[in-house]
């Protein structure tokens, strides 16, 4: 039997688990694409260094007549789409006799001989952003495009260094000496990376059919059927009597169920009428209570355990009975010591907190007549009051501790300090020119930068080290037991860090201040600040980007 209520079961499970395969093969391919895309940039990162290594080697040899055949012969690398050398200005070297006439008058010899023909071909913009990038930082400047077609490139301008040795031909105004510009098709890597999403989805249809497939049995043996076999046992003693019904929803299984169950409530109805109300009421009470119940006899046998008690203990009734009042818990020590104290006692069990309180029922006469346990699960409160907690010391842009966490932590720090003689130290810093980033990107790019200097910050400190979120875009680290010389290299590594990590591609840098205990006899927490404040505004005075101590 598998009716309508197993096909909703099987198509619910197959959507399902088709939207997941898909998604999982979009994740992975993506990642992939990603992974395959960094790997290409790196190889062709290498391949532009040796191309310029070896252009300087013959160079350096004298042979700087044939480095323009070398730089042709370049173009016959795979997925080189185009090779050039330039000089500074943009225009493409070996075509004009100005780098030879430049030579030759600081040689103050004719030691290369002048081009009979001469060109000039420019091959990079002059107010090109990324020229002039390459030539400022002295870095590689990558560049993807694609053309009309839609295939992508990838183009890198790389620096050639005026290196010592260069100076003597080439004087030493220059930090550059000249261009590399290469330029690669990525179509391998995206067709790489098209085969590999194709082959997945391939792989993902057999497994799609084995889910559906395995999926309609188990929905067959443990619910069609089981539901089948109720219904039939229901009907066979429906001419019994209860006083509930239920509703009629629907036509499956479920409604046939509720039919069979109102036909036996109907005729049952008179047969429980005699059930006095108080036992209604007591049994109502203990089986919904949230709370679990736990009861002995006079001789310490369980005779109740209510659902609540099941599901707290996480035992089945079985073992909670035949294990007995004593051991509800691991240490039997834990329920002695509840019935001693007669109050609430507070313990872990099965990684929940747990509070319970026992006694012992005695009748009239003060004879034990059994033994009670309240059991409460207040894991979700304990839970929600230290959530709560972590919130009010907590910054919610930054997910640092709070002005009033600081406050408190570094008034007790300073005074602990006093006490015992020990060293500390805060540090202080702001972002350089952050009114530029809301003003240029926009307030939710200011947001992420303090973000992502804030995760930048977590994974540098120590355990034990304390950071704050000052105000604005100040921040604030105190620093236990710390020296000024420690606190100073602390200091150094996160403007480090700060300066070479990526936000979102721009460039973030900060100002520093560094103040010690008792390096800096400061009076109070106010004063303590105002050193490291003073210290950070030297920082800024100097340029920014630098740290100073107080």
């Amino acid at each position: 039997m598998f009716n309508r209520i197993g096909h909703k079961l099987i198509l619910t499970f197959g959507g399902i688990s088709t939207i997941g395969l898909i998604i999982m093969v979009l994740f992975y391919t993506d990642q992939q694409q990603q992974s395959l895309f960094r790997q290409n940039e790196q190889i062709m990162s290498k391949v532009t260094q040796s191309v310029i290594e070896g252009l300087q080697t013959v160079m350096l040899a004298g042979y700087a007549d044939i480095a323009q055949d070398y730089a042709a012969n370049l173009h016959n690398v795979q997925d080189v789409v185009d090779f050039r050398i330039a000089r500074i200005d943009g225009n493409e070297a070996f075509l004009d006799n100005k780098t030879i006439e430049n030579v030759n008058k600081r040689k103050q010899e004719e030691l290369f001989e002048l081009r009979e023909e001469q060109n000039e071909r420019r091959i990079i913009p002059v107010d090109s952003e990324d020229l002039r990038k390459a030539i400022a930082t002295e870095e590689i400047v990558k560049i993807r495009s694609n053309d009309a077609s839609g295939e992508n490139f990838l183009t890198f301008i790389a620096p050639i260094k005026n290196k010592k040795e260069c100076h003597e031909c080439h004087g030493s105004a220059d930090p550059v000496r000249g261009i590399v510009k290469i330029t690669t098709s990525l179509q391998a890597v995206e067709n790489a990376v098209d085969s590999s999403r194709w082959q997945a989805y391939q792989m993902s249809v057999p497994f799609l059919l084995l889910i559906v497939l395995l999926t309609g049995l188990m929905v067959k043996r443990t619910i069609v059927q089981p539901i089948s076999r109720v219904t039939t046992a229901m009907t066979s003693v429906s001419r019994g009597d209860l006083s509930m019904t239920v509703p009629v929803l629907g036509r499956d299984e479920i409604s046939i169920m509720a039919k069979s169950f109102n036909r036996m409530s109907l005729e049952l109805k008179t047969t429980y009428e005699g059930l006095a109300e108080e036992r209604d009421k007591l049994t109502t009470l203990i089986l919904s209570a949230h709370d679990g119940m736990v009861v002995t006899d006079r001789n310490g046998k369980i005779v109740l355990a209510n659902p609540s008690a099941v599901e707290i203990l996480r035992k089945s009734s079985r073992d909670i009975f035949d294990e007995g009042f004593i051991h509800l818990f691991d240490d039997p020590e834990i329920m002695r010591r509840a019935i001693d104290e007669e109050s609430y006692i507070e313990i872990i069990n099965n990684e929940r907190v747990l509070q319970i309180l026992a006694s012992t029922i005695l009748n009239q006469e003060q004879e034990t007549i059994g033994s009670a346990a309240l059991i409460r699960d207040v894991t979700a409160e304990k839970t929600m009051q230290a959530e709560l907690q972590h919130l009010a010391i907590s910054d919610g842009l930054t997910g640092l501790f709070n002005r009033r966490h600081l406050d408190e932590t570094l008034a007790s720090e300073l005074n602990r300090c006093r006490r015992y003689g020990h060293e500390m130290s805060i540090i202080m810093f702001d972002v350089d020119h952050f009114k530029r980033f809301n003003d240029e990107y926009g307030h939710e790019q200011g947001d992420r930068v303090l973000q992502n200097i804030s995760s930048t910050v977590k994974g540098l400190i120590r355990s034990l080290d304390i950071p704050c979120r000052y105000g604005g875009e100040e921040f604030l680290i105190i620093l236990p037991e710390t020296s000024n010389k420690f606190a100073q290299e602390i200091a150094e590594r996160l403007r480090k860090a700060v300066e070479q990590t990526d936000m979102d591609g721009l460039r973030v840098t900060i100002s520093i201040g560094v103040a010690s205990y008792p390096y800096c006899m400061v009076g109070n927490p106010k004063q303590f600040i105002e050193a490291a404040d003073k210290a950070l505004y030297e920082a800024k005075n100097a340029g920014r980007n630098c740290m100073r101590a107080a």
